[in-house]
């Protein structure tokens, strides 16, 4: 990458005269918050950030984009290797043809995909209905468990997970999530959800008097206390790790194994918007922006997915 103050330099150049006086970039984009994109999207910039350092460049539109897509990579000497087999190939790679990752490395876009947890998350691919998991979920589950984050301001929540040892596969069946809840209406809610998947157990926050609520007549809910496994995604026995294996999972046949039903509306919502930490400078009030509050439905769902 080359950085901002070279590009700068750089453009201090353009001044020959009898000249055309032109710079031409080939990049890949690296996110709405590069120098690149406040420069060749000075408005849409300033809409993102807060804090601007004296004026937007690109005043007299003098900076132009043009875009060109991996399948329009077209070299002679590769023979049969095209952009297309090669967009193919990567597909895969950057988890589906939507996320983040897949739309700017692949189709150039400058996405708001920076401290993602999940950059493979793909909504086309994971959420669907019932009827379009494979044959073999659409039986019931081997094993049924549920995730319980604890909250009293910041809400309960409750995801319900589904084994299926064919493929092996994941599905994501049902979810509970309400504020201001009293113990015995949590317990309440945990019991219906149990009755109705068969939860084996319920894998619970930290947390000995609310586990003990579900446990207690007449409840009596398989509740224990989750394991906590803390550390970055990219490290593989970490709580993140353990749900971005799951999420990646194929199975021995190479077809994706983890899906998620549409009803699940928090599970989406939070998964498309959770970071670790969040852009410095950077208006809450962006719509694409991730946020990282309110995640209770990610931390139910690494304790049902770690045990």
């Amino acid at each position: 990458d080359a950085h901002e103050e070279a590009f700068i330099s750089v453009l201090e150049r353009l001044r020959q005269v009898g000249y055309p006086l032109q710079l031409w970039l080939t990049t890949t984009p690296k996110g709405r918050l590069h120098y690149l994109y406040k420069y060749f999207y000075p408005e849409e910039y300033r809409r993102l950030v807060d804090e601007i350092q004296g004026p937007l460049p690109n005043p007299v539109d003098e900076y132009k984009v043009f875009y060109a897509i991996t399948k329009e990579n077209i070299d002679p000497d590769a023979g049969d290797w095209t952009g297309v087999e090669l967009h193919n190939a990567l597909v895969p790679v950057y988890g589906g043809e939507d996320t983040p990752l897949a739309r700017q490395q692949l189709y150039g876009e400058f996405v708001m995909a920076e401290n993602l947890v999940f950059p493979i998350w793909d909504r086309r691919r994971h959420v669907q209905s019932r009827e379009q998991w494979p044959l073999a979920m659409r039986r019931p589950p081997d094993l049924v468990v549920a995730g319980v984050d604890f909250g009293f301001t910041a809400p309960h929540a409750i995801l319900v997970i589904g084994y299926w040892e064919d493929g092996p596969y994941i599905g994501l069946l049902d979810e509970f999530v309400r504020s201001r809840t009293p113990n015995e209406e949590l317990a309440q809610a945990a019991k219906v959800l149990g009755r109705k998947h068969h939860i084996a157990v319920f894998f619970c926050d930290h947390d000995p008097e609310r586990i003990a609520a579900l446990r207690r007549p007449p409840y009596r809910l398989p509740a224990v206390r989750a394991s906590k496994h803390i550390g970055d995604p990219a490290v593989v026995s970490s709580g993140l790790g353990i749900c971005t294996a799951a999420l990646g999972r194929m199975t021995k046949q190479g077809k994706q194994a983890f899906y998620v039903l549409p009803h699940l509306k928090h599970f989406i919502s939070q998964i498309e918007s959770y970071v670790v930490e969040r852009p410095t400078g950077v208006r809450r009030e962006a719509s694409e922006i991730p946020r990282n509050y309110h995640m209770d439905m990610m931390a139910a769902w690494r304790y049902g997915q770690v045990g």
